[in-house]
């Protein structure tokens, strides 16, 4: 395509061309001679750069690497340092290169530039490679996913410019960082008394304190191991041997339903419940303990049994990044609004799909159908009102009307001027409403939506009727775009209320589900093991009921369940000791001056406090439904929840030996 200076290079051409020609013959040669020589250098760099782009172009070959200090990775780590390394190269046979080209590596969502530059400008040869190196910092756990890379290649004059993209989809999975686990477990051993009926301990001797057997000394065995008091009794040597120590169990209950998925990329509540779980299954592991995972949603539970390996831990951790990396949906969502986006992301992606001469639109598509108003009909029956005329009391209501306005001598033009009137206008109505859908903005909307239709057909390989459906199904339209933005990792907006104000995203399917893998934990677990339900309950005050039922069924078996909430960002921590009373003056102002640090100003300001009381009394109201029945609650942003549920896996250890 040309460029403004080649635009202007071309028009300033053609005009010394004319000026050649129709001056006087003394110069007329000479500026013509010159006018045409310009034009055919400029025909001949067109020509050049046409070929480039489109023989050369293809021939560009490139190479990712990410890598972690010395060597290649196939995953990263969330918060760590990594470097990236794009190499292009020209391959095959061909000896010209690219005069100018820029390479930009697209940026994945969820990571930060730490060093260097995503970008190059260079001239590559036939045997020449360009490196584009720069240092990347994950930001929560998910996936990252590297698209390609663009090119906007250039002459070195800058008449001609042409733009494409080299799609080279790489994902690399992000788990949670790795904590401190060492220093999180459990220290020494607190009780020392017999298990409670029904709890038995492993048969093989270990590290355990409680006595399980004495034996003769065998060479080797620690000095510190000899009962000196039997061995005096005996005349030989007597050697205590001590009980192991029974692992315990800890499953984890993750939401990742469609509420804990809103919010900013790596600060969604589900980023919370990620980075939470996966410190606590550490830690765990650290400890020689079993640590169970249990995925839920509002229809499916993945489920991963407890166990104590590292390649346990690994599985566990790619389980929560995987969960992590999803985006919320709904298919009330803003069809415009989708619109925009997925067409701006379609154009920069896959612009060789989107182009015009590849990705038609018929002339008849934005002829806007009369039927689908609801008024259609009208027209319809304005259209059909001469054959009223058989009706006789409507024949003589337009005789009536004929002879007022004609009299005897116009009388016929008259009744047909009166028949013709309301087909007229009924046509013309039709015609205008149909037309309507050539002019923006219903034009552009319809465009963009056919468009992006048939990317959807080509990149699904969709049977034919697809895109019909795509073009003319809302629901189905947007729940096809949103999946768009969410595999290629791009947020887009989210209707969360709808036009009566009720919350789009209350997901009360998940508390069945919960309660079904509630219940199939306690059914399938050994000895008294620890459930920990990390999940967003709050909008859900009102139908704890089968949760809480399947909790105390948990804790007539003596489990013990610890339910950890995620929290908003946006929301101040509550005020713990006054609860769910009405707010004071004192705490209303604070609130207030909350909600302005945020941004928000007049009604909006007002809306969004009474939001946060509203939140907080839910809140309340869901931790003392738990604590009738003696279930600690906490919230994720609330101290140190991972050393609180260890410290209540210690319990359990405890609880294992009396009663």
């Amino acid at each position: 395509m040309l460029t403004a200076r080649g635009w202007w290079f071309l028009i300033a051409v053609l005009v010394q061309i004319a000026f050649g020609i129709f001056l006087s013959d003394r110069g007329r040669m000479v500026i013509a001679t010159v006018g045409l020589t310009l034009l055919g250098w400029f025909l001949f760099e067109w020509l050049r750069f046409f070929l480039a782009a489109r023989f050369t172009l293809p021939r560009l070959h490139l190479e990712r690497e990410v890598r972690d200090g010395r060597r290649a990775v196939p995953l990263l780590w969330a918060g760590r340092e990594f470097r990236v390394r794009v190499r292009a190269s020209l391959e095959g046979e061909g000896e010209e290169g690219l005069p100018y080209v820029i390479l930009r590596d697209r940026m994945p969502v969820g990571v930060e530039l730490v060093h260097g530059k995503d970008e190059i400008a260079t001239t590559l040869g036939a045997e020449d490679d360009v490196s584009i190196r720069y240092r990347v910092r994950t930001l929560g756990p998910g996936e990252v996913r590297f698209e390609g890379v663009e090119v906007r290649l250039a002459d070195l004059q800058g008449f001609f410019y042409h733009r494409a993209f080299l799609r080279r989809p790489e994902t690399y999975m992000v788990l949670p960082p790795l904590t401190d686990a060492e220093g999180k477990r459990r220290g020494s051993k607190n009780h020392n008394l017999l298990p409670p009926p029904g709890v038995h301990r492993l048969r093989h001797p270990g590290g355990g304190s409680e006595l399980l057997d004495l034996r003769d000394y065998r060479p080797g065995d620690p000095p510190k191991m000899i009962a000196w008091k039997p061995s005096a009794r005996r005349d030989r040597l007597i050697t205590k041997e001590f009980e192991s120590e029974i692992p315990l169990r800890c499953t984890l209950f993750v939401d990742t339903s469609q509420s804990v998925r809103l919010g900013p990329p790596r600060r969604t509540m589900l980023a919370q419940l990620t980075n939470l779980a996966a410190a606590v299954a550490q830690a765990t592991i650290a400890d020689h303990d079993h640590i169970g995972l249990v995925l839920f949603d509002e229809e499916k539970t993945d489920i991963l049994a407890p166990a104590r390996t590292p390649r346990h831990l690994i599985i566990l951790l790619h389980r929560l990044a995987e969960a992590a990396r999803a985006a919320p949906m709904h298919v009330q969502s803003d069809i415009d609004d989708l619109l925009r986006l997925g067409s701006a992301v379609g154009h920069e992606l896959y612009p060789d799909l989107m182009r015009k001469d590849r990705n038609r639109t018929p002339w008849g598509m934005f002829w806007r159908p009369l039927l689908d108003s609801y008024w259609g009909w009208l027209v319809i029956a304005l259209l059909l009102s001469p054959l009223l005329v058989f009706f006789p009391p409507w024949a003589n209501v337009i005789g009536r009307m004929a002879s007022a306005i004609g009299g005897r001598n116009w009388f016929w033009p008259a009744v047909a001027f009166l028949l013709a009137l309301p087909p007229i206008l009924g046509g013309l109505i039709w015609v205008g409403y149909g037309l309507k859908g050539h002019f923006a903005p219903w034009h552009t909307h319809r465009l963009r939506r056919k468009r992006l239709a048939a990317l959807f057909a080509t990149l699904d390989q969709s049977p034919p009727g697809t895109v019909t459906r795509w073009t003319e199904d809302n629901e189905y339209f947007a729940r096809r775009v949103q999946e768009f933005l969410a595999g290629h990792h791009v947020r887009y907006p989210v209707a969360i209320y709808d036009e009566q104000g009720r919350y789009l995203f209350r997901g009360t399917g998940k508390i069945e589900t919960l309660r079904r893998a509630l219940t199939r934990s306690t059914a399938h677990a050994r000895d008294n093991e620890l459930f920990v339900i990390l999940a967003d309950l709050i909008e859900l005050d009102d139908e704890l009921d089968p949760v809480l039922r399947a909790v105390k069924v948990a804790l007539a078996r003596h489990h013990q369940v610890v339910v950890v909430c995620p929290w908003l960002p946006d929301i101040p921590p509550p005020d713990e000791e006054r609860g769910d009373v009405e707010p004071d003056r004192q705490r209303l102002r604070a609130l207030q001056r909350h909600v302005i640090r945020s941004g928000y100003r007049g009604l909006g300001a007002e809306m969004m406090r009474d939001l946060i009381i509203r939140y907080h009394r839910a809140y309340f109201r869901v931790r003392r439904a738990f604590g009738r029945l003696g279930v600690l609650m906490i919230r994720a942003d609330e101290g140190e929840p991972v050393q609180m549920i260890l410290n209540r896996l210690d319990r359990l250890r405890g609880v294992r030996r009396r009663r």
